[in-house]
Order: C-alpha cells, then structure tokens, then sequence
C-alpha cells in the first residue's frame, strides 16, 4: 500500500489543480495569521471569528471539489482497475486513495490554519500551549474526515453521481449540524407570565412543549458530537475562550471557568469523534467497494 500512497501523491502533484490549491492555501495562511490574530488588551490574542468561518468553508470549497474530480477521474480512466490488474488488492487501493486526499486536505489545513496558530501561540505564551495545539489539531482533522467521506462516495459510485452526491452529502451535514444544534438549545422551562407579588415582578415559567429530553435527547448528543462540522464549531467557540483563558485574573470568573472547562473537554471528545467518524467511514467505504463491479 505504501508503493499505491505515493504514486497517487506524485499523479495528483501533476494536476495544475492541486499546485493551484495548496499556493491558495499558503496565501490564504499568511492573511489569516495577519488579519486573524490582534492583541486584545495589550496582553493575549483575539483569533477572529468570522474570518475563521470565512477561511474554513473557503477552504471547502477549494479543496473538496478537487478530490471528488481527481477520484471520479482515476475512476472512469481505468487507473483504478489497472491497479488491480496489477494485482493489488482492493484493500489496499481504496486505503491508498483515502491516504491520498486525507493527506492532501490535512496539507491544506496546515498551510491555512498553521501560521495563525503560531502567531496565536507567540501572543498568548506557553501557558496555553496545550489548548492551542489541542484546538489546532480538531481544525486540521475536520477537512481530512470530509474528503475521506467524499472519496468513499466517488469510489464507489458510477458517472457524475458521486459528486452530486458528495455535495448533497456535505450540504446535509452542515443542515443536519445546525437543526440538532437548534434543537438542542431549546430551554427546559419557558417564561409564561409576569406577576406583580409584594411589589415585585416574578416571572412564572412552565415547561417547554418544544423541549427534547431523554433517549432522544441523548442520541442527538451524539449525532451533533459526531458531524465533523459540529467538531469545527466546537473548536471555533473554543478560540473565543482562548483569550479570557490566557489572563489569571478572568479565571476568576466561576461561570467562566466552567464553560472553559466544559469546552476542553468537547475539545477532547471531538478529537475522538472525528477519528471514529473517519475509521467508520472507511469501513463502510472499504465494505461497499470490495462487492462493487469495477468492470
């Protein structure tokens, strides 16, 4: 497989796209850490977070349409059948054309994202090392699990369908994030009145119609933690911690202390999910492309 991995790397080199998007990336690295990063209070780093949005679906949509096109490619030229002509298995060619474009868009993440990190990190000092490293790598996974989901798909899929299929794919991940996240958010108790006592206005709640709880409740939890959008957003909400987190005296903030902890431990569990929802992936792309009729 080793033989496979880097004869499709030195191919995809070839292409004028993939030149093309990884010296979009690398520009794309040096303005973000430019503009992305300011000093916030003369002391730690504010990473701002609509450029941090903008730079990630942009890489997106740079990087994804490039892997689905050179898959479909390698596809219907036969260089997957010639491949296994030459007698590798099919284990082995499809995890080397994983390999391949999750190498390529974890390349495209480091250009991008690196580069604000290490100025982020030179802001804040080595205090926050460990959170900013942690927080980097959920960014440089989140691509990867992606392209892995599309080159299953393009794999095993005939035509152009596999693209179309992707994008449906990737466009239904990002509605599923937002609708779980939307639900989820939901509060338990919802304010019905206002009532006067002793002078006074109190507020008189009652249970929320709308609110999911239980088994339901749970296994939302673990089709949010388990999206790969919802693990970037997770780490994006994280850097607008970073900053609080890097000055002693706002860490004196319980409530604020809380929510820095809860979101490290997310930091952890989305690190996990990711790598989970990628050996899924691969598992059923592997399942599916060893009964296919590649004739």
């Amino acid at each position: 497989m080793k033989t496979l991995f880097f004869a499709c790397c030195k191919r995809w080199l070839r292409y004028p796209y993939v030149r093309i998007c990884l010296l979009l990336m690398t520009a794309g690295g040096i303005l973000l850490a430019v503009l992305g990063a300011e000093v916030y209070r003369a002391k730690t780093a504010s990473l701002d977070d609509a450029m941090l949005s903008v730079a990630f679906f942009c890489e997106v949509m740079l990087t994804v349409p490039v892997i689905t096109a050179l898959t479909h490619q390698e596809r219907t030229d036969g260089v997957i059948r010639s491949k296994l002509v030459c007698g590798y298995s099919r284990t082995a060619v499809l995890l080397s054309q994983l390999l391949t474009a999750f190498t390529f868009s974890a390349v495209c993440s480091l250009l991008l994202f690196a580069p604000l990190f290490v100025r982020a990190f030179d802001l804040l000092g080595r205090a926050m090392s460990a959170q900013t490293v942690s927080m980097l790598l959920v960014f440089l996974l989140a691509l990867p699990v992606l392209s892995a989901v599309c080159t299953a798909v393009c794999l095993n899929t005939d035509g152009f369908s596999g693209i179309a299929v992707c994008i449906a794919l990737l466009l239904g991940l990002f509605a599923a994030d937002i609708g779980v996240r939307q639900i989820l958010s939901r509060p338990q108790m919802i304010v019905s009145e206002f009532a006067q006592v002793d002078g006074t206005v109190q507020e008189q709640t009652q249970p929320n119609p709308e609110y999911v709880g239980g088994t339901k409740r749970k296994l939302l939890q673990i089709a949010d933690r388990a999206n790969p959008f919802s693990c970037w957003l997770t780490a994006k909400e994280y850097a607008d911690v970073l900053p609080v987190l890097s000055e002693r005296g706002a860490v004196q903030d319980a409530d604020r202390t809380e929510y820095a902890e809860q979101i490290r431990h997310e930091i952890t569990g989305a690190e996990c999910y990711l790598t989970g929802f990628a050996v899924l992936v691969s598992g059923i792309g592997l399942a599916v492309f060893r009964r296919r009729d590649l004739q």
